[in-house]
């Protein structure tokens, strides 16, 4: 679901997807933050990544080699 929210909004590189459950389970779309926080220790991103097991320094390498390969991308098509 955030893959396709992801999309379907034209986001690129990276962003922040919220959802929030029902009381039965059923997943909701909130919003998407396509330039969300990078504040190490503070900001919502790097905490979700932390907890996930990805360091601050992986975080920001993932995020640049995202923007990188996009680019090398469009730059084959032109």
């Amino acid at each position: 679901m955030a893959v396709g929210a992801f999309q379907a909004l034209g986001c690129q590189d990276f962003a922040r997807v919220d959802f929030r459950l029902s009381a039965d389970g059923t997943p909701y779309f909130i919003e998407i933050n396509p330039l969300p926080g990078l504040a190490p220790g503070y900001s919502d991103y790097p905490m979700i990544a932390e907890f996930c097991g990805v360091s601050y320094d992986e975080l920001i390498l993932s995020i640049l080699r995202a923007a990188l390969m996009r680019l090398k991308k469009e730059a084959v098509r032109r």
